[in-house]
């Protein structure tokens, strides 16, 4: 975010902070941390959104709020360790940079990690306006319903089926002779160049991921099936195609070992798919996807 940005948005909020009560009706601060796999790096960011009345318009029959939010801040994290004590450092160390009152905000929503909940609880001056993030809380009721989380699958087949899906992006990822025949089989079918898919690498912790990749391996049905037969019959007695989390011991770092004929979707998988649909069984050029 630029200087000149960052400014002009504390000058506003510090400017609400100052109107009557009638005027500024709310602030709310949103939290969200996460950490890209590939570099190790963690970022932060903070949006602040406002409700506030407008000027008087005696013209206006109904009378109405203004809504408005915008990024506060967004950083890198500047602490190795994400613990509560850092998070809670870092940021009050924000909020006092940016001018804005423990009293004005009317409530916070940090992300679903625990680390991040734990650190603005130890702020005795906003506890009470610590809320809890209904996105991050259907997630986890999904993620546990599927059978993603939690200490027991509550639905075996769905965790099964999705178990299918990731095989056939992990060998998607983990072999170039794949991954080629998976785009040119589109090229073939006259996909333009610009809506030619990649299939979706698994992030467990993600529904919205997992229903990615399903959505994407449905719509390119018509590709993954030959790819994977093809595959196997090059690969009849591999016995390592690709390698997984061992579903009985998640201890186990090195995962299990699963062979060629293990990968790939039946009709039967394909039909049952969790979209609510049925999947795609042909490409066109035509489609807007």
């Amino acid at each position: 975010m630029s200087c000149s940005k960052r400014s002009k948005i504390v000058s506003r909020l510090g400017a609400l902070q100052g109107f009557h009560n009638k005027k500024f009706i709310c602030l709310g601060i949103q939290l969200d941390m996460w950490t890209d796999t590939n570099t190790h790096t963690c970022y932060a960011g903070v949006n602040a959104t406002t409700v506030v009345e407008p000027p008087d318009d005696s013209t206006q029959a109904i009378p109405q709020l203004l809504l408005r939010s915008e990024a506060l801040d967004f950083e890198i994290f500047p602490y190795t360790e994400h613990t509560a004590v850092n998070i809670k450092s870092w940021f009050l160390s924000l909020l006092q940079s940016r001018h804005i009152e423990h009293a004005c905000i009317s409530g916070i929503t940090p992300d679903g990690a625990a680390d991040g909940q734990c650190a603005l609880n130890q702020i005795s001056t906003l506890g009470e306006k610590i809320d809890t993030c209904n996105q991050h809380q259907m997630q986890r009721s999904i993620l546990f319903a599927s059978g993603l989380a939690g200490t027991s699958s509550k639905n075996p087949a769905a965790k099964g089926l999705l178990r299918k899906h990731g095989r056939v992006v992990k060998l998607f990822n983990q072999s170039r002779a794949v991954s080629d025949a998976v785009l040119k089989r589109q090229e073939e079918a006259k996909v333009p160049g610009h809506k030619l898919l990649s299939l979706v690498s698994t992030v467990t912790t993600r529904w919205g991921n997992q229903f990615s990749q399903v959505s994407v391996n449905n719509t390119l049905r018509a590709v993954i099936d030959p790819t994977i037969e093809a595959y196997q019959r090059a690969n009849k007695g591999k016995k390592d195609a690709i390698v997984e989390e061992d579903p009985s011991d998640s201890g186990n770092k090195l995962g299990v070992a699963v062979p060629a004929a293990d990968i790939g979707l039946s009709a039967t998988d394909w039909d049952e798919s969790i979209l609510g649909g049925v999947p795609s069984t042909r490409l066109s050029h035509q489609r807007d996807y």
